[in-house]
């Protein structure tokens, strides 16, 4: 996890910290099918979650509900969906994408955001809008990302 941590240019942190606590979604399609967000991103092995002890990355998971947790000592802290992907293992460019989820070498990437009211699991009622330059979209509270990839047209 520290590993990750400091390649993604995320702070670990010995408690969580709360100055800034936002929460994010980002939910992943791959061919139409979701692929929920790990439990446990940025959470040392071993760390007793239960009451936040060890070691646990600024840019975090908890629960298998494709929220990720910035919960930093640093006043409005913010980090970029690319940081969010690294701290899952995943390379953040299409083609590291396409890798990760193993659907050839050419898939179509697709980003969009938008903004929710209150804590959600699914995209009913949230506007979406298309995003450029999804790697570089800044995870905000209650926003959510979509990511859509799909195997290429043969």
């Amino acid at each position: 996890m520290a590993e990750l941590a400091e390649e993604a240019g995320v702070p670990v942190l010995d408690a969580e910290e709360f100055v800034t606590h936002t929460h994010t979604f980002v939910f992943v399609t791959v061919n139409g099918v979701n692929v929920p967000v790990p439990a446990g991103l940025g959470i040392a092995e071993g760390a007793d979650d239960s009451v936040h002890g060890g070691q646990i990355a600024a840019l975090h998971t908890h629960e298998l509900d494709n929220k990720f947790h910035v919960e930093s000592a640093i006043e409005n802290d913010t980090y970029l969906l690319s940081q969010g992907l690294m701290m899952w293992g995943i390379t953040p460019t299409a083609a590291g994408l396409c890798a990760a989820f193993q659907v050839g070498a050419d898939c179509d990437v697709k980003f969009a955001t938008g903004t929710i009211e209150q804590d959600t699991k699914s995209l009913t009622d949230v506007t979406l809008t298309p995003a450029q330059d999804g790697f570089a979209t800044v995870m905000l509270d209650n926003h959510v990302i979509v990511i859509d990839v799909t195997s290429p047209r043969i």
